[in-house]
């Protein structure tokens, strides 16, 4: 595989986002589908732009909630609804529209500034993380590896899916090909959607699986624009792990750790099987 990223990048396609007769206006390019639907991470990188271009909020990002509803792919139409602006939190909405006119998916963010507090606890970090430099290569491979997946570097630690005999956990090494990505707070959480199910590694050969919902927790919040502290190269060691599969559905736990140990992400996901 080239070490170019393929066109439009992330970059690009943040740059395409557009505003027009009061809606934000989009292209998912087939680059980045995830079978018939986009990429959510792009998805929900979209959304959080509209919001920050809309409102000019610029407190760091403390957690969000994302619903993927439907497919978003192609002409997205992004609506941002401002809930209330706090000095202490804000909360903001956008709501996405696919090409087909139905509700693609609905994000919810909460944003707000740093400020003294009698408490304190700092987000424990990890000093055991796997080798990256012996970990397998996630090769692409046309029809069977999610299209998306040519815009990242991907090293598996633990967990190949649709294996039909491993736990349910995925732990991979992640990093944005196109190096504009690698320090930027859409970037971050673009690179957050990744991985697959957890469940997935429990599945002998491809099913139909779709992430539902997806809540984020950032324990030191997330820098608008550029990140002071990225991760080091651009590598982050992102962990999921499935809690209960059964009925058609999976729980998820995940974390997203950069290089040097800080845990950056608190996250889960509710999954759907197909199959």
């Amino acid at each position: 595989m080239s070490d170019t990223p393929p066109s439009p990048t992330l970059t690009e396609t943040m740059d395409g986002l557009r505003q027009d007769g009061g809606v934000w206006k989009a292209h998912v390019a087939p680059g980045w589908s995830q079978g018939r639907a986009g990429f959510g991470g792009i998805v929900t990188a979209l959304a959080l732009a509209a919001v920050r271009r809309e409102t000019g909020i610029a407190h760091p990002l403390r957690s969000f909630t994302m619903a993927f509803v439907g497919p978003a792919n192609g002409e997205v139409t992004i609506a941002v609804t401002p809930l209330r602006a706090g000095r202490s939190a804000s909360f903001m909405q956008a709501m996405l529209v696919g090409p087909d006119g139905g509700v693609a998916g609905s994000f919810t963010a909460c944003f707000g500034p740093d400020r003294e507090s009698r408490l304190s606890r700092p987000a424990p970090a990890d000093t055991a993380l796997p080798d990256r430099e012996g970990a397998m290569v996630l090769p692409f491979v046309e029809g069977v590896v999610p299209v998306f997946l040519r815009h990242f570097d991907v090293r598996v630690a633990t967990g190949l899916p649709f294996m039909g005999r491993q736990e349910p956990e995925v732990r991979w090494w992640v990093r944005h090909r196109d190096p504009a990505a690698r320090g930027t707070e859409l970037g971050l959480v673009s690179l957050l959607d990744v991985l697959p199910p957890a469940a997935t590694p429990m599945i002998q050969g491809p099913v139909p699986v779709a992430s539902l919902t997806w809540f984020v927790d950032f324990p030191d919040g997330v820098d608008a624009g550029d990140l002071k502290a990225p991760a080091p190269d651009g590598w982050y060691l992102q962990r999921s792990a499935a809690d209960h599969v059964g009925h058609g559905f999976s729980g998820q736990a995940m974390t997203t750790h950069a290089a040097d140990g800080r845990l950056i992400a608190i996250h889960r996901q509710s999954v759907g099987i197909f199959g």
